[in-house]
């Protein structure tokens, strides 16, 4: 991802700002049925943009921030300088969780998750516009801070009501395949307050609040009462 700023220079931090990042979580529980094998049980975080890179918690990191000068404009006309090498995040917990949805929408993308984070108080930084269309930072110097909870990223919705949770099994049948599928859910997205977009292996179901798919004729449940780990 790249940001696009009207900023010659850098700017210097005079006091930690936050931000967020949305990286790819990884558990080792929903991977048991594959052949990936990880040392750690707890979730990893990792970018979606760089796939070896782990992320740790209140770990300073460090990156050089480049700027380069635009000579061919061809979209964000008034942003006449790119940055380049940097740590890239958001300004705001919304503009996140726009790109959160758009990364539910991929079918081969692991589960997202949003990290607020703190560009440090004297680190470098150039404010601007991603390449999504939103508002962002890109740093030379970043430190992850907290998984922002389902709660407060959709403080109106009730996830206790919604009977699927992250990390559960489910059976996914269809008139075709009635034997089903039994497919990890890998994310539990609300689209508003009626329809929840549920990711689930390698694809997605929109459905009502009661976990009923709409415009579908798939069937889905629980597979063998399984509690969400």
């Amino acid at each position: 991802m790249c940001l696009y700023t009207t900023q010659k220079v850098p700017k210097i931090a005079g006091e930690d700002i936050i931000c967020y990042k949305v990286l790819e979580i990884c558990n080792p529980e929903w991977n048991l049925e594959s052949s990936r094998k990880r040392k750690s049980e707890k979730p990893v975080l990792m970018s979606y943009f760089h796939s070896d890179f782990k992320w740790n918690m209140d770990k300073r990191y460090r990156s050089k921030l480049v700027i380069i000068q635009r000579h061919v404009v061809t979209c964000f006309d008034s942003y006449n300088y790119l940055v380049s090498n940097a740590f890239h995040s958001y300004q705001t917990l919304e503009t996140a969780k726009l790109f959160c949805r758009y990364i539910s929408y991929q079918s081969d993308m692991e589960p997202c998750a949003i990290v607020r984070c703190i560009i440090p108080k004297g680190a470098k930084y150039c404010e601007g516009m991603h390449s999504d269309g939103n508002d962002g930072y890109a740093s030379n110097q970043i430190i992850m801070k907290e998984i922002v909870g389902s709660k407060e990223l959709y403080p109106d919705f009730d996830f206790d009501k919604y009977p699927y949770k992250q990390g559960q099994l489910l059976l996914v049948s269809d008139p075709f395949f009635q034997d089903g599928y039994i497919l990890r859910v890998t994310n539990v997205i609300p689209l508003d307050c009626d329809t929840v977009r549920l990711n689930v292996g390698s694809t997605h179901y929109d459905t009502d609040i009661n976990g009923i798919p709409v415009l579908s004729t798939v069937r889905i449940q629980i597979y063998n009462n399984q509690e969400t780990k």
